[in-house]
């Protein structure tokens, strides 16, 4: 996976910053992986992630380049062919003709980056949101004060706890305290 999909758009991007190729514009398809992640399948969202930076690095070099994270499509690919209950409640399939209109919409709006997905994203990401296991891989920066304080909160608690601390923890590395 890593390898075509990654791969596939350095290329594409390379060839038209070194011939000079004035487009239009290039629209990269990344996943909604590379936005939360996907269990199991690190390697796909790597790869997704790492077309998501291209956009960056072609936009850099003056390229139209414009990356839409797409959740998953009914009828084909990935998610259809690994379809489960839960994940069809979680997140809705995205048609060919919905698709197709969200193409045309990014490409019209020339934003450099979008997001098409439909879910419940509550749902989506209170399972993504295992602080439990977030903190016990944090290893020795694993402050037992703060665990204690966001596993005492709810969900929607824990996220002005975790941000405040992790703009203290950044503001001590960068200025070295």
């Amino acid at each position: 996976v890593f390898s075509g999909k990654a791969l596939g758009g350095r290329y594409l991007i390379e060839e038209v910053m070194d011939r000079e190729i004035a487009l239009d514009f290039m629209v990269l398809f990344s996943s909604l992986a590379s936005v939360l992640g996907n269990e199991g399948q690190v390697s796909y969202s790597m790869a997704n992630g790492y077309l998501d930076g291209l956009a960056s690095y072609g936009q850099s070099g003056s390229i139209p380049v414009q990356v839409i994270n797409w959740g998953a499509w009914s009828g084909a690919g990935m998610a259809a062919e690994s379809a489960n209950l839960n994940r069809q409640e979680i997140l809705k399939w995205i048609s060919i003709e919905e698709g197709m209109q969200a193409l045309q919409y990014a490409i019209g709006s020339k934003q450099s980056t979008m997001i098409y997905a439909e879910a419940n994203w509550n749902q989506l990401i209170n399972m993504r949101a295992d602080f439990e296991v977030l903190l016990s891989n944090l290893g020795h920066i694993k402050p037992a004060k703060l665990y204690e304080q966001l596993i005492a909160k709810s969900p929607n608690d824990r996220e002005p706890i975790l941000r405040e601390w992790l703009h203290h923890t950044i503001k001590d590395i960068i200025y070295d305290r």
